[in-house]
């Protein structure tokens, strides 16, 4: 077994009657251990309320309904949990992360200011993004994969946060999910913006080994091995476990703060980080100051985002919170429902007694059996359905709580609720649109308060800790973007459109069809090419992931190889058909007209032969005629000759 040696306790320091600590300064280990136990205490104790809104918050999300038993018997009585905020909260979280994230290139923008070239701004965007996406281990994790766990949480508590690092051996920085349930900040915080607070304390739990690890490492005062051991075995329990402990139970699971791992270099030691933007303190178990430093950032390396802002207050409000009345509404009337069913399948009894009537009976339950005296009394209790009409109160519930958070039916189950509304194609596009609308808030909230100045953050923590030269390469594109520490030395601006692009896409993906069909057409191209402009299919590939989400960009236009620009020169195999068949037809319609016009010749010449033989044959006509006619005044005159003589 390993060896044990307690720490030693270091003396109170009183700070009440001390002067004003200036952080900039060193301070002694005692003052810094006393300065950290004290304030983590404090906000520890000031947080007790808003820990009692996370526990029922739990308890709704995991249906957690406590066991009711019937008036004075052991029989236990309906105790179902009507899940209302687990179908609100995992209906909206896949909206607001895909509203987020699924963006291609990048789901946030980097405007120049002042002396910045655009170049400059669009490689920092590239940069930045591209670490974002990264695996930050082996496990292939991302940044992103974190991010969406703190907005998960933020659904399910009211807050989720983020901590920021910098991984020296690797040269960049870290995005890892902090559980705010063990984030300590100051109850007078004006607003759920980290940097509000003066002093943050994350309580971590450390492994023996990682300390050892960081045993001489400058600045780092590690106890000797035995001390580890004794803290791993001596930790407290916080109220942050606590509420984990809870988490556990609620969904029948065990969780035992006080845990020990088998392996000591794997147990677990507490650590107090205590950050102000001066001041940077690490105090393990609460006796040892293991760091004691200024900031090395000059800011607190954490941010916040609420599901819905309380102004003035640092803690959000949850979805769980907005439904706690409502999903505890169904649950009593569904509940009551199997009650008086119960009570009807197995409705009480009389039967007759041979003494008085036991107390314990006055309270109906199924089954229950009464004793009486008088055996014309033995009879079955009545049992009136008073419950008829709970299950169209548990409609109306339902549609309360769609109200009130924006999440309808046609989100949850793919089925619109039924009314007028649905006799159209565009009354049920309206009911899919007015969800993003609801849910705008939210992302808007989620974008304000964590991912903008968690990406302003990630830029100074660049601009001071990045090599002068490196190199990134971007995992959803395999390319290799080179950089310098100088690209973010200038005054940029982060712009994150997702909340406005939730309002934007319904309405573009209403408009894709007939834009489209609009820009592709040729006489409106021929019209822009008359002006000087022609398509530029860039902003319509925009558009086109604008309309449809999606989170790739889809190349439908490349340019061209040179083998097929030399082929655009020449006719396309249509065009040559096309050709071809004009050729074909034209030398049809000549062919065709010499044809008629060689018939119209021999039928002339036909005619002309047909003429002239008419003529030649009226022509012997007449000539036999003129012979007969001839002919037979020849004759006559000799007859009249002949006829003369005889008569002389």
């Amino acid at each position: 077994m390993p060896e044990q040696i307690s720490a030693p306790q270091p003396d109170h320091v009183d700070l009440e009657i001390r002067d004003y600590i200036d952080e900039l300064q060193d301070i002694d280990s005692r003052t810094a251990v006393s300065l950290v136990r004290d304030t983590y205490v404090k906000l520890e104790t000031d947080r007790r309320p808003q820990e009692q809104k996370w526990l029922r918050a739990v308890d709704l999300y995991e249906g957690v309904v406590t066991k009711r038993l019937w008036e004075g018997t052991k029989v236990e009585r309906a105790s179902l949990a009507v899940p209302i905020v687990l179908d609100q909260l995992e209906s909206a979280y896949p909206l607001i992360t895909e509203a987020l994230f699924n963006y291609f290139p990048t789901f946030f923008d980097v405007t120049p200011k002042d002396n910045v070239h655009p170049s400059v701004a669009a490689r920092v965007r590239d940069v930045i993004s591209a670490i974002l996406y990264d695996p930050i281990d082996e496990s292939g994790v991302n940044a992103i994969t974190h991010i969406k766990m703190a907005i998960k949480q933020a659904l399910l508590l009211g807050d989720g946060a983020l901590e920021l690092s910098w991984d020296s051996s690797k040269s960049r920085f870290v995005v890892e999910f902090a559980d705010v349930r063990d984030i300590y900040i100051d109850p007078q915080t004006p607003g759920p913006l980290i940097d509000w607070s003066p002093v943050l304390v994350h309580r971590k739990l450390l492994t023996v080994e990682y300390l050892q690890s960081l045993r001489g490492t400058p600045e780092m005062n590690i106890p000797p091995d035995p001390v580890l051991n004794w803290m791993a075995k001596s930790k407290g329990v916080s109220s942050g476990d606590v509420a984990r402990q809870h988490h556990a139970a609620a969904h029948r699971d065990i969780w035992i703060p006080t845990y020990l791992r088998t392996d000591p270099k794997h147990q677990q030691v507490e650590c107090l980080v205590y950050w102000t933007r001066d001041r940077l303190i690490w105090v393990l178990n609460q006796t040892w100051a293991a760091l004691n430093t200024t900031n090395p950032f000059g800011f607190i390396p954490y941010v916040k985002a609420p599901y819905l802002v309380r102004p003035g207050e640092p803690w959000g409000k949850s979805l769980a919170e907005i439904l706690e009345d409502d999903q505890r509404y169904a649950q009593g009337i569904r509940n009551a429902r199997l009650d008086n069913l119960a009570l009807m399948l197995k409705p009480p009894r009389k039967k007759v007694a041979g003494g008085p009537s036991n107390p314990t009976k006055d309270a109906w339950h199924p089954g229950m059996v009464e004793e009486l005296a008088k055996v014309e009394n033995a009879d079955v209790y009545k049992v009136e359905n008073v419950t008829a009409d709970s299950y169209r109160e548990e409609q109306l519930i339902y549609a309360s709580a769609a109200k009130r958070t924006g999440i309808n039916d046609f989100v949850q189950s793919g089925v619109p609720t039924p009314s007028n509304a649905n006799r159209s194609a565009t009354g049920v596009m309206q009911q899919a649109a007015s969800v993003n609308k609801r849910l705008k808030t939210i992302v808007e909230n989620i974008e304000d308060y964590m991912i903008t100045p968690l990406l302003y953050k990630a830029y100074h923590l660049m601009a001071r800790f990045a090599p002068d030269k490196f190199s990134v390469t971007d995992p959803t594109s395999n390319q290799v973007i080179e950089a310098s520490r100088g690209d973010f030395a200038g005054d940029v601006k982060f712009v994150i459109h997702a909340s406005s692009r939730m309002v934007a896409r319904d309405r573009l993906a209403m408009f894709l069809g007939p834009v489209s069909q609009l820009l592709f057409n040729d006489a409106v191209m021929k019209q822009a090419n008359l002006q000087g402009k022609t398509i530029d299919f860039n902003e319509w590939e925009r558009f086109f992931q604008e309309a449809t989400a999606t989170a790739k960009a889809f190349q439908f236009f490349r340019p061209m190889s040179p083998q097929e620009q030399q082929a655009m020169s020449q006719p396309s195999p249509e065009d040559l058909i096309r050709l071809q068949t004009k050729m074909m037809d034209a030398q049809t319609r000549v062919q065709m007209g010499q044809l008629k016009a060689e018939t119209e010749r021999a039928k002339i010449a036909a005619e002309l032969d047909a003429a002239s033989n008419e003529s030649a044959e009226k022509s012997a006509r007449e000539l036999l005629k003129l012979l007969a006619s001839e002919r037979t005044n020849g004759s006559d005159k000799r007859t009249e000759k002949g006829s003369g003589g005889f008569n002389t």
